[in-house]
């Protein structure tokens, strides 16, 4: 099974759809400092694995832990 990957934008879009709200400059910098884990084939676009959502909304993202209030009551 092909692995699917989302941009930034797309990135964003789908975390705020669960109801977690970030900026794409903020997820930027979470790519560069490694806590999120992306690709960049090129020199522009960042792509970010989709199961990477899942990770970021469980707080698990990075060596350390996302500075997330992620808890759903």
């Amino acid at each position: 099974m092909d692995k699917r990957y989302l941009t930034v934008e797309e990135f964003a879009r789908e975390l705020a759809a669960r109801g977690v709200t970030f900026s794409e400059r903020t997820i930027r910098l979470w790519v560069k400092e490694g806590r999120i884990k992306a690709v960049r084939p090129g020199r522009r676009a960042w792509y970010i694995p989709e199961d990477e959502l899942d990770r970021v909304l469980r707080g698990e993202a990075g060596s350390g832990r996302l500075p997330l209030a992620l808890v759903h009551t």
